[in-house]
């Protein structure tokens, strides 16, 4: 990955530049770490001039989510040490399961595997293995966004998007998933 900047307003922006092979479109990504990192992907077939001009329009933007990461702090996702991890791993396992039981009959949905994993950019995922992994934080999270992260999961094991039918059956148990999915994001 390559570092560019640019001024703008009298300010300077600066971000790294990403290219991937599965990139459908540009997309610019600002970092939850203390310097509030700008990341700019890219498909390959899109050239350097296009970047440019697409980062001018998307400056305030940039700027003012910046700002707004850099005062909010790194949040609980991205707080922790490798001895966190291990001491808390069969603390959210536990719970993970216990609320994946829960879940998982309320729905009728059944999954492989469950994982317990340090990651510092999701909270969990749904594989189309149909194995689920939660980060080791939720043990931190209130009962009401751990709740909402199992019933988001578990949903993938029937919709892998985030379709109208997928918030559909999630606001079968959570009426409120939307709003518990704001909250989450400041997290």
């Amino acid at each position: 990955m390559k570092k560019y900047e640019m001024k703008r307003g009298g300010r300077t922006l600066q971000y790294v530049m990403r290219t991937s092979k599965r990139a459908k479109r540009m997309r610019i990504t600002i970092g939850r770490d203390t310097e509030a990192t700008v990341t700019v992907t890219r498909p390959r077939r899109i050239s350097m001039r296009v970047v440019e001009r697409f980062v001018k329009e998307k400056s305030e933007w940039i700027f003012a989510t910046q700002e707004k990461s850099k005062q909010r702090g790194s949040g609980i996702l991205h707080n922790g040490t490798r001895k966190t991890y291990m001491n808390r791993k069969e603390e959210a396992r536990a719970l993970a399961t216990e609320r994946l039981q829960y879940f998982s009959t309320q729905y009728g949905l059944t999954y492989n595997r469950l994982s317990i994993r340090d990651q510092k950019t999701r909270w969990g995922s749904c594989s189309t293995k149909r194995n689920l992994n939660f980060n080791y934080r939720i043990v931190f999270l209130p009962p009401r966004l751990l709740d909402y992260i199992i019933v988001h999961e578990l949903c993938h094991l029937r919709h892998l998007n985030h379709g109208p039918r997928f918030w559909r059956l999630m606001e079968q148990e959570l009426p409120d998933a939307r709003q518990r999915s704001k909250e989450l994001r400041v997290l």
